[in-house]
């Protein structure tokens, strides 16, 4: 049995908690620099505690580490997780700052394919299938591609100030998955970011509404919308224009069911949350991250897959601070290795 100490007990924190006891691995510790989140993460999954993530790490009975901590600290963690022979697990963004992100990968590619990095959506199984049928080219070349993805609500603003921001936050997920669908890569980005949900974003420098749309080198484009409210629950829909067809993904939940009579069309209300959308998903993700161990192989995802998606969402968030288109240059070009 693989011994785990989770860093960090926020919200993804204990999601990633629950997977772990789901999927059978031994949850050792769960540590959090304050000492009451610690205890009380403890008391709900049934296992120690610590308030010092050094202390955690450099413990000889853990075998892998999970990093959950606010987006500016992940790197330090990473770094510091494998020089004490751990099994890294880190949540995206691969760090808030894209320089040090940049610097741990290109310094050792190999080390960082050797840290896995939480893109949950790659593990969903609609996610899969949209993929397969695209890869497939049954629906020919891709012309255009449309995500929208809402949260229902602003749970904790405390949460949402260590995230790195909306680009490197919620739309994260979107760009990684477009890298997955456009292969050749992105060079340039126009984004747009607003605040009509709530002015304390604007006073943090963050935005709660962004759209930002990204090309390619043969005029491929790919649109993203995120909203930090959506007034009927969670959506999360992405659109793929090919040649000769499109694949969608819409709302999730039950919503691929239609009612249809005198009244119009009726559609069943979506999932609460993401957590509720990608319950599978993520169990799926930390059952593919310890059978990787067992088994000696590659991650599924890596850091590498990390600063690309990074990359990506940092053009964003330069352009839309700048009011102006932004080139990207380097890993968001290719998905060829370092």
């Amino acid at each position: 049995m693989i011994n785990v100490a989770l860093i960090g007990m926020g919200r993804i924190g204990r999601v990633h908690a629950g997977s772990l006891v789901k999927s059978g691995a031994r949850l050792r510790i769960v540590c959090d620099n304050r000492p009451e989140v610690a205890q009380d993460a403890a008391r709900q999954f049934g296992t120690d505690c610590s308030s010092s993530p050094q202390q955690v790490i450099r413990d000889k009975t853990i075998d892998a580490v999970f990093v959950c901590t606010p987006a500016r600290t992940h790197i330090d963690l990473v770094e510091e997780a494998l020089a004490n022979g751990k099994y890294v697990f880190c949540e995206k963004p691969l760090d808030e700052d894209l320089d040090k992100a940049r610097r741990f990968v290109e310094a050792d590619p190999t080390r960082a394919a050797s840290v896995m990095i939480g893109f949950h959506r790659r593990f969903d199984v609609t996610h899969q299938k949209l993929r397969e049928v695209v890869a497939a080219n049954a629906l020919g070349p891709i012309e255009q591609i449309i995500f929208n993805s809402r949260d229902p609500r602003i749970e904790s603003y405390e949460v949402l100030r260590n995230t790195g921001g909306i680009f490197r936050d919620m739309m994260m997920h979107d760009i990684d998955q477009a890298t997955l669908l456009v292969p050749e890569g992105f060079v340039g980005v126009f984004a747009h970011g607003s605040c009509v949900v709530d002015p304390v974003f604007a006073k943090n420098g963050d935005f709660d509404s962004a759209v930002a749309t990204f090309w390619t080198g043969n005029g491929v484009t790919c649109t993203i919308v995120n909203s930090r409210r959506s007034s009927f629950g969670f959506e999360q829909s992405i659109e793929v224009l090919c040649s000769d067809g499109t694949a969608t993904i819409k709302a999730p939940g039950e919503n691929s069911l239609s009612v249809r009579n005198e009244a119009g069309e009726h559609l069943a209300g979506p999932k609460g949350h993401f957590l509720e959308r990608y319950e599978d998903a993520y169990l799926a993700e930390c059952r593919a991250f310890l059978e990787a161990i067992e088994g000696g192989r590659e991650f599924p995802v890596s850091a590498v897959d990390g600063l690309r998606a990074l990359v990506l969402a940092a053009a964003a968030d330069r352009s839309a601070h700048a009011g102006q288109p932004v080139p990207i240059k380097g890993m968001g070009v290719t998905r060829e290795p370092l």
